[in-house]
């Protein structure tokens, strides 16, 4: 016989998959009662017939609905790109034991029509689950930790407009509304930035459902979520202080030689990059959505200040092309961002753009 389990990344038998395809074809039998479904007969091939009961049996001596999920989420991912089989999975859901539902919810959640991206909602629809986590919780971007364990497996979908989408739809899962405007609460625009996923992969775009179940679920655990909200918020107007400014460079200043001190500059634009860049960590945001650059854009579609930190950026990820001074930078610019952070959470409010020094109060 078969092993009854695909192992990650294993389809289901042939045989089984025909007969489940099939089997889904059933329609409601409205010659008596409407509520009443067909029932698929057993498969007569006896591999497919063998799996399925083998499948059933492990099924129902499982200890808990999380390890019964772990073994039905890759037969479902597979099945879930047929229609006719996500329509009779809707229809008999409310018909199976309570742990096998608790099993399935997930992708029941995902699969239902309403909660598809795309599709038109009321404005007065509620939230899609029960969530510990708020809307401010949620970063204007996914933040990288949770991308790499829940998401990085995915094909098919560009990582940058995903990482976009997630947030947007964290914050529609647990607030309500339409994704449009859970985009708006955090300050994306789904009129001039793509934040809905297209997959070319037909697996790909049914697995990102159950991975965003996982990760509210990781969040709805998490003891230490972040208020991301109140962090965009009390950077709205932040500029590098002049003082810190000055005190980081020549701390940097004493760590160069005297070739490197003769050709770095240190002047407003330089500065301005850097606002933008420990504004970005702080926030866990992409740095075109930074204040600076919004509102060099509203007055030039251009922004050379986004350019900039473009290339700083790239720069610092290839040492070996362009050296170690943004690399270093970057890791001071860090860990300042990282003292700014934790004092915004702790309720302190930055100093105003033009007020002189935040450093002394972060050391």
């Amino acid at each position: 016989m078969p092993d009854p389990w695909p192992r990650p990344g294993r389809e289901p038998t042939r045989s089984t998959s025909t007969w489940t395809t099939n089997a889904s074809r059933h329609r409601l039998d409205t010659s008596r009662d409407a509520t009443r479904y067909h029932s698929a007969r057993p498969p007569t091939e006896p591999a497919a017939c063998g799996n399925l009961l083998a499948i059933a049996e492990q099924l129902l001596t499982l200890d808990n609905p999380g390890a019964a999920r772990q073994h039905l989420d890759p037969l479902i991912a597979h099945a879930a790109t047929q229609q006719p089989w996500v329509g009779h999975l809707l229809r008999t859901e409310p018909h199976c034991s309570d742990g096998l539902r608790e099993a399935i919810k997930p992708w029941i959640t995902a699969l239902r029509p309403s909660d598809q991206p795309g599709r038109r909602r009321g404005s007065r629809h509620g939230p899609l689950r029960d969530c510990r986590f708020g809307p401010h919780h949620i970063p204007q971007f996914l933040p990288a930790g949770w991308y790499a364990r829940h998401f990085h497996h995915l094909t098919g979908i560009d990582p940058l407009v995903l990482r976009r989408f997630v947030p947007a739809k964290l914050v529609q899962m647990t607030a309500g509304g339409s994704l449009s405007a859970a985009a708006e609460y955090l300050g994306l625009s789904p009129s001039s930035n793509n934040i809905r996923p297209r997959s070319t992969d037909k697996t790909s775009s049914a697995n990102w459902r159950p991975a965003l179940e996982a990760l509210a679920d990781e969040l709805d655990a998490a003891t230490d979520l972040v208020d991301y909200a109140q962090r965009r918020e009390a950077l709205s107007n932040w500029l590098f202080p002049v003082d810190d400014w000055l005190e980081l460079a020549t701390d940097f200043r004493r760590r160069q030689t005297w070739q490197g001190r003769a050709s770095t500059r240190w002047g407003e634009r330089k500065r301005r990059m850097a606002s933008v860049l420990v504004w970005a960590r702080v926030t866990q945001s992409e740095h075109r959505l930074a204040p600076l650059i919004v509102a060099e854009r509203a007055s030039s579609p251009r922004s050379q200040l986004a350019g900039l930190v473009a290339r700083v950026r790239y720069q610092s990820r290839c040492p070996g092309l362009y050296g170690y001074h943004w690399v270093v930078l970057t890791e001071v610019l860090d860990a300042y961002a990282d003292r700014l952070a934790a004092r915004i959470d702790d309720g302190w409010t930055p100093q105003s753009a033009d007020q002189r020094s935040t450093l002394r109060q972060l050391l």
